[in-house]
């Protein structure tokens, strides 16, 4: 029984895995942004992960490598995610010059002075 309530977990879980992949592989065929594509990688790898420990018949102690690729996919996450926020850090004083406008500000310098 305990065997068989694992793999059904198991196959929960690889099927869950598989499925976020897609989901992130379908916003980067449109968007062609990094961040997608290693997200997509990221679940991949831990569906082949949950996979490869769901059929081992090892005991516990003996599947630590299988735990590497885990540690990988959450290292992939990481990277995309400091990746997308060193590419795309906005500065914070964009549209607070003179001459630009922003929501219920002046757009010329000496609109204001009366």
């Amino acid at each position: 029984m305990h065997t068989a309530l694992n793999n059904l977990i198991g196959g929960s879980l690889i099927a869950g895995y598989l499925l976020a992949g897609l989901f992130f592989f379908k916003f980067w065929k449109s968007s062609r942004d990094t961040l997608f594509v290693l997200f997509a990688a990221a679940f991949w790898i831990l569906a082949g992960q949950r996979l490869l420990l769901t059929l081992s018949t090892d005991k516990l102690e003996d599947q630590t490598h299988l735990y590497v690729l885990r540690l990988l996919a959450y290292l992939l996450i990481l990277a995309a995610i400091l990746n997308k926020n060193r590419r795309s850090k906005p500065s914070r004083l964009r549209g607070a010059g003179p001459g630009d406008s922003f929501a219920g500000g002046a757009s010329e310098p000496g609109e204001d002075d009366v």
